[in-house]
């Protein structure tokens, strides 16, 4: 009978195929490791807060860029605001909504200046 302990500490035969990372798991991972964290916003207009993550995932951050290039104003706002707020957005839309417009693109502002402070 074999211990656990004898187990693990096997080496794998010497003809074996050592295990080599993907080129694609190096690239990501280093990414990952090299990514910095930011805080996430909260909209304390709902009870609790509602977090807010940066759109820092390759969907939100490349539809950013899109609405960026676009500018605001010629762009659906709505899309906009959901690309920001991405999975909050439901819950923060629901207090907004009927708000002036003025409101989205004040809220709208506040939260890409967490994210992505102006220099």
């Amino acid at each position: 009978m074999t211990t656990p302990e004898k187990t693990a500490s096997r080496k794998p035969p010497a003809n074996a195929t050592p295990q080599v990372k993907s080129r694609w798991a190096e690239i990501r991972d280093k990414a990952r490791a090299n990514a910095q964290a930011v805080p996430p916003y909260l909209f304390d207009g709902t009870n609790p807060p509602t977090v807010i993550t940066m759109p820092d995932t390759v969907e939100r951050a490349t539809a950013m860029a899109e609405y960026a290039q676009g500018g605001l104003r010629k762009v659906d706002l709505r899309g906009a605001f959901k690309v920001l707020l991405g999975d909050s957005f439901d819950a923060v839309w629901s207090v907004i909504a009927d708000e002036h417009v003025s409101v989205l693109e004040m809220l709208f502002n506040d939260i890409t200046d967490h994210f992505y402070p102006p220099a």
